[in-house]
């Protein structure tokens, strides 16, 4: 990030918030082994079991709105700079081809050496290509989607303040009218149009009512509501189909309601209290997105073979896995702090100075700008000679 952003200590309350989305995002991708969970399970006790785990797994649309939510809670306050996008995107496409790449070592050794998953020397080049390039290959959707998202972030941005209070609320209105009330209507999927959605709602949130919803009692309305919402549709979901999967209802949906709420209602909590500060936490918080990395990975398939061998089952098995599910995330953090230390001797000695030489030669020397003339002339037929008179 800029220098600004490195000398800026960061409110210990949100990256402690940061912490908790994660780990609920964990708890939704982590591989659960619902049929040795419910193995001779039965009545009363099958029921429990289904909506404990159902639960647990559906508050990954929360953690994927407070994820998303607190990086835009922050991007809508500052002032509008397409550098300092891009150099976000710059950063994280380190952070991507590094993991990527050990990802791709560390599965593709395990199958050669051990036999263990369902590859192929066909997957291996698959995964070997796109290893090298994460983000244009979609190897993970959130930080795809995010960096698309921040290329368009400064005219989105400029576009909502333009609109104003009225139009933009009746925008964010009717976005949760169409996307945040029937949780099989999923037409924004996982892509940049759900965080382009998310952005309208919680810039709205973030300008025009944070007086207004400020107070604890009506933060923790807003929580509460959410979770009623989002617990009871998981509990009457499970009642009516006791012998299904587990279903993904509303609380699993990130553009639904009780996400919504729930998530808001965390944050603009968070933000109104007392600030607090934590180098640990901090710390901790500023690893977050490698777990993320790892939980897309065949790195769980490994950690569930561990409870595989205890054999047990019921809520000694649920209790196991939940352990697992915890350590995993403990691990991936404290992996990416070695991570961050090796960066630190080596990429990250002189922070930016590559972005920096790059943006001073594409921008500072109208290359971008160049190019745009060059293609808009093409497209309307006028010789750029004369195109670039005009301009």
């Amino acid at each position: 990030m800029g220098d600004n952003n490195r000398k800026r200590v960061r409110n210990s309350n949100v990256e402690a918030l940061r912490l908790m989305a994660m780990l609920l995002v964990v708890f939704n991708h982590f591989l659960w082994n619902v049929d040795a969970i419910l193995d001779g399970s039965q009545g009363a006790d099958r029921y429990a079991l289904l909506n404990a785990l159902g639960i647990l797994q559906n508050f990954g649309g929360v953690g994927d709105d407070l994820f998303f939510g607190i990086s835009a809670w922050f991007l809508c306050a500052e002032n509008i700079s397409l550098k300092r996008d891009l150099k976000r995107t710059w950063v994280l496409e380190r952070q991507l081809l590094f993991y990527s790449i050990v990802l791709f070592v560390i599965s593709t050794g395990i199958w050669l050496r051990f036999g263990i998953g369902d590859f192929s020397w066909k997957t291996v080049a698959v995964d070997g290509v796109t290893s090298l390039f994460p983000i244009v290959t979609v190897r993970w959707w959130y930080p795809t989607s995010y960096v698309v998202f921040l290329l368009f972030h400064s005219w989105v941005d400029s576009a909502l303040r333009a609109f104003g209070r009225r139009t933009h609320r009746n925008l964010a209105v009717a976005m949760i009218i169409a996307w945040g009330i029937v949780p099989y209507y999923d037409i924004v999927g996982y892509s940049p149009l759900l965080f382009l959605y998310l952005y309208t709602v919680f810039s709205y949130v973030r300008w025009y009512m944070v007086d207004r919803i400020s107070s604890p009692s009506a933060t923790t309305r807003m929580i509460v509501i959410g979770l009623l919402l989002g617990i009871v549709s998981n509990i009457v979901a499970q009642f009516l189909s006791p012998n299904a999967p587990v279903l993904a209802v509303w609380m699993n949906k990130p553009r639904c309601i009780p996400s919504l709420l729930i998530s808001l209602g965390l944050l603009v909590k968070v933000t109104q209290a007392k600030p607090r500060y934590s180098r640990v936490v901090n710390m901790f918080a500023g690893s977050t997105l490698a777990v993320y990395l790892m939980i897309g990975s065949m790195l769980p398939r490994y950690a569930a073979m561990a409870c595989d061998a205890l054999g047990a089952s019921g809520w000694m098995r649920y209790g196991e896995e939940f352990a697992v599910a915890v350590a995993f995330f403990c691990g991936g953090i404290l992996i990416d702090l070695a991570r961050r230390g090796l960066f630190a001797v080596t990429v990250d000695r002189r922070p930016g100075m590559w972005f920096e030489k790059v943006w001073t030669t594409v921008v500072q020397r109208d290359i971008f700008e160049a190019c745009v003339r060059r293609v808009d002339a093409a497209l309307t037929g006028t010789s750029t000679k004369n195109h670039f008179k005009k301009g």
